[in-house]
């Protein structure tokens, strides 16, 4: 993840306290899932607040899948 071009989070799922399977369990308890879905878990690690204006990327890999900007 990226805020303003910095680099705030460079992690992946092994770093999660539950399994990517329990936690999408969970979640299918209140919601009905459907392909395209996000799951939003937080990140392992970080002390960065969002504030207006920021730019927010998101990536997976080397693909940025989401980007925006605080409103």
């Amino acid at each position: 993840m990226k805020i303003n071009g910095e680099d705030i989070v460079s992690a992946n799922s092994s770093q999660l306290l539950h399994s990517v399977e329990k936690i999408i369990a969970y979640v299918s308890k209140f919601a009905t899932l459907k392909m395209g879905d996000l799951i939003f878990t937080g990140s392992p690690v970080t002390e960065h607040c969002l504030k207006l204006n920021d730019k927010v990327e998101c990536f997976l890999e080397s693909s940025r899948n989401l980007y925006f900007r605080v409103k």
